[in-house]
């Protein structure tokens, strides 16, 4: 119920910094843990696993690599190049193109 509504837009506040995904993540591991009605020394990776339910990060990466996807085959000549620009280049921060190869990691 709560996947498509984080979802939406993921394609550009994916990006943001790793404290807010790992917000969304523990928020995440937090519900699932009481859906399962798992105990406190149950590891969330065996929980996501068990539950066949994708980390806020795989969801991330899985969204914005079928946006890139269909960005390169759509018909408009100017949105097909937009995965092959880079406009300019921001420190620290990670660019939404990057998002399908971002590192996966899921806290606690």
């Amino acid at each position: 119920m709560i996947i498509p509504i984080w979802s939406y837009g993921i394609e550009i506040w994916g990006s943001t910094r790793e404290s807010n995904l790992s917000c969304q993540q523990s928020y995440q591991s937090k519900s699932l843990r009481m859906i399962a009605g798992a105990d406190w020394y149950i590891n969330n990776e065996c929980i996501h696993r068990d539950l066949e339910m994708p980390t806020v990060r795989e969801k991330i990466q899985n969204i914005s690599s079928r946006h890139i996807t269909r960005l390169a085959a759509h018909p408009n000549d100017l949105a097909a190049c937009l995965p092959l620009r880079r406009a300019y280049i921001r420190l620290k921060r990670a660019d939404p193109l990057d998002l399908p190869s971002r590192r996966t990691r899921i806290p606690g």
